[in-house]
């Protein structure tokens, strides 16, 4: 039993082939856009988080400022206070 490959079953060959390739890729192709996408939305997500910790640690550094503000401004009440009372007891 002597087999033979015809042209035919060559050319066949070649474009199953070549028809697994071209899946191949175009898998990989819709792959790297999904992906794209998905990358997009999370960096998206990323720049808003990051948008609200800036603007939560600016408000908190405010509130914060504000705290040593009213601190120093007690303080130095209460030295101009015990001043006035030793000179005026």
């Amino acid at each position: 039993m002597k087999y033979y490959i015809e042209e035919m079953d060559i050319v066949l060959a070649g474009a199953i082939a070549l028809v697994v390739v071209l899946a191949f890729m175009l898998t990989v192709i819709v792959t790297l856009i999904v992906m794209s996408h998905r990358v997009r939305e999370v960096s998206r997500e990323i720049y808003r988080i990051e948008k609200q910790v800036g603007d939560y640690i600016d408000d908190l550094a405010q509130s914060e400022g504000e705290k040593m503000e009213l601190e120093q401004q007690a303080h130095q009440d209460v030295v101009i206070s015990s001043v006035l009372q030793e000179m005026f007891p």
